[in-house]
């Protein structure tokens, strides 16, 4: 196949990259694309077979090995997000729950299922406090 044709197809794959963003998959395959174009401009007698098994061969292992560390230095570059802390706030009980249990409660306007960690039982419409936050349950104990 003719170099320009794999360095067309390279940065085909490599613009998709850039409008996916997926999880850099098509970044190797262009880049596999790209060096073997190079190589074919430079060796013009390599058969379709060695440019194909090349083309493979480079984004396969390149996609292997190089994906997981550019994943890790892009998310290490990225700042981290700030989770507004909610702990100490007041949360009212929207129905009973007994020391250890779950229920719900509000907090800010939005219904939480809230977990009593306090040694009694909280009724509904009590005002307590939210002591700290596991996944998306607030820890909550008596005021």
């Amino acid at each position: 196949m003719a170099p320009w044709k794999w360095l067309v197809f390279g940065l085909l794959l490599l613009v998709t990259e850039l409008l996916n963003l997926g999880g850099f998959y098509l970044l190797f395959f262009g880049i596999g694309a790209l060096l073997v174009g190079l190589a074919v401009f430079l060796l013009p007698d390599a058969s379709l077979t060695l440019q194909i098994v090349s083309f493979l061969g480079v984004s396969v292992f390149s996609a292997l090995f190089l994906r997981r560390p550019l994943l890790q230095k892009f998310q290490s570059l990225r700042p981290p997000r700030k989770i507004e802390n909610i702990t100490g706030e007041t949360a009212v009980i929207l129905e009973p729950i007994a020391p250890g249990s779950e229920g719900e409660a509000e907090l800010r306007g939005t219904r939480w299922t809230a977990r009593n960690i306090g040694d009694r039982p909280l009724e509904a419409s009590e005002r307590c406090t939210v002591d700290h936050i596991e996944g998306l349950m607030l820890c909550i104990r008596p005021k």
